[in-house]
């Protein structure tokens, strides 16, 4: 049976990123799903165009491109007034990859989104507030929050199971999947809660529940 690799959160080149190809050898995924937030510049003063391109040169050594989702998130797709990065959407689209869309791919039953739905870096920074006391509350608070937005955002049915990331949570709450994050630095969740990736058994019409895998790291 196929199956998807899903990452999500890697934050290249942060050191934990370089799980990244021994994932790839462990699981032997005929297809990658790559949720965004795939680098992160953060305080290295290089463009976000050149890190993506230096990404992309070392990726595409270990897993072909036409069998890889590459989706924007909040730090790689986003421009300070939070409009689309047009540079690297572009970029992404004349790669090959199998995603037409940078933001968003569907396939059989499947929505992968990275799950940013603020409009600016401002009401992102509120909501990590705000997460920080749902998680003091219940862990599986803001997920499944998020995930209810995204649903609504999409209008989605019911039996569309939904593939996010951004929160840097790694588990399964119902038809919705947050897929986690390689990068070790605690943000609302600790290592435990956060740190590891998303397998699925794909029959090529339609995932079930039962097909999802949680790998912990």
């Amino acid at each position: 049976m196929p199956k998807i690799l899903v990452v999500s959160d890697l934050h290249y080149p942060t050191p934990r990123s370089e799980l990244l190809p021994n994932i790839i050898k462990r699981e032997k995924p005929d297809t990658v799903v790559l949720l965004g937030d795939v680098i992160d510049n953060s305080g290295s003063g290089r463009k976000v165009i050149d890190l993506y391109k230096e990404f992309v040169r070392s990726y595409r050594k270990l897993f072909p491109l036409s069998k890889s989702v590459i989706l924007l998130g909040d730090n790689d797709g986003r421009n300070p007034d939070y409009s689309i990065n047009s540079e690297l959407a572009t970029f992404i689209k004349e790669l090959g990859v199998a995603n037409k869309d940078p933001i968003t791919y569907r396939t059989g039953n499947m929505l992968f989104f990275h799950g940013n739905l603020e409009d600016s870096f401002l009401k992102e920074k509120m909501g990590y507030y705000a997460g920080k006391v749902a998680v003091k509350l219940s862990r599986k608070l803001m997920p499944a929050l998020l995930l209810w937005l995204v649903r609504r955002r999409f209008r989605l049915s019911s039996d569309t199971i939904l593939f996010i990331g951004h929160l840097h949570y790694l588990g399964v709450l119902g038809n919705g999947v947050v897929c986690g994050t390689l990068h070790s630095r605690k943000i609302l969740y600790g290592r435990k809660d956060s740190m590891g990736y998303v397998v699925l058994d794909y029959n090529g019409k339609r995932l079930g529940t039962e097909d999802i895998r949680i790998a912990r790291l």
